[in-house]
């Protein structure tokens, strides 16, 4: 599987915001973060793998992420994809560019 795609971020206040754009089917490799953040699929569909366990994922739906929970996703083709980092001035949270989850929850 290839792990290519685009992505830009920005921060406003304490929201950071990294959005990604899957220009193939791509691949996000486990990692943990120090912050709980949320991942919302904005266009398309993938699979987030929340410590271990696969959870289909279309338009809409969104992740929410405790800090530490082993995380990743897999973006099909086209998708697009923003991962919300929540941050105060303590946090040393190192943008790393990868999607996020630990317990789905759809619509919200």
């Amino acid at each position: 599987m290839s792990c290519t795609n685009s992505s830009r971020e920005f921060t406003v206040g304490f929201l950071h915001i990294r959005e990604f754009e899957a220009n193939e089917t791509s691949c996000g490799e486990p990692h943990e973060h120090d912050t709980d953040h949320v991942t919302l699929c904005v266009r398309g569909s993938g699979t987030v793998h929340l410590d271990g366990v696969a959870v289909p994922m279309v338009a809409g739906d969104m992740v929410n992420v405790p800090k530490t929970a082993a995380h990743g996703i897999d973006m099909d083709a086209g998708s697009l994809w923003r991962c919300m980092f929540f941050r105060d001035e303590t946090s040393t949270v190192a943008y790393d560019g990868h999607a996020v989850g630990h317990h789905a929850q759809r619509g919200v």
